[in-house]
């Protein structure tokens, strides 16, 4: 049986180590970033693998802005595991991913951020932003069937 003195170091150690994780991630709060009131949704999650995988995909896609005459490149988490790690950590499809172990990678290709992703090892610490992406892509397309079928 455990003593009381064992349990109180535990949990010493327990709030010890989360005020030192919570130090290193201090500078994941200084990315910059271009959306509006992105603080009220914007959190960092920490995912381990699981049997290999992290348990999301991502997906890249493209809206073009005729008015503006620009294209607007979206990457996104296209998908997320139910009870998978990154589901326990908190990531939802629609999140954008800002950075991930420090690096900024908002401005990442598709390529350039599934091949960091990757690269990195048993854990990943990714900075989020809700932005509800697949919502907006499947605004775009069902804008787009309308065009074309009228």
């Amino acid at each position: 049986m455990e003593s009381p003195d064992s349990r109180r170091r535990t949990q010493w150690y327990h709030v010890d180590n989360q005020a030192a994780i919570l130090e290193r991630v201090k500078s994941d709060h200084i990315i910059p970033n271009r959306f509006i009131n992105e603080f009220k949704r914007r959190r960092t999650v920490l995912v381990q693998k699981k049997n290999g995988n992290f348990g999301f995909t991502i997906q890249t896609y493209g809206i073009h802005h005729a008015r503006r005459n620009e294209v607007e490149v979206l990457t996104y988490v296209d998908y997320v595991e139910y009870g998978g790690p990154a589901y326990l950590a908190g990531v939802r499809p629609g999140d954008v991913i800002l950075s991930i172990n420090g690096a900024n990678l908002e401005d990442a290709d598709h390529t350039k951020l599934v091949a960091f992703i990757q690269g990195c090892g048993q854990f990943i610490r990714m900075v989020v932003l809700f932005e509800d992406c697949v919502k907006k892509v499947e605004l775009h397309m069902r804008s787009i069937k309308l065009k074309v079928f009228g």
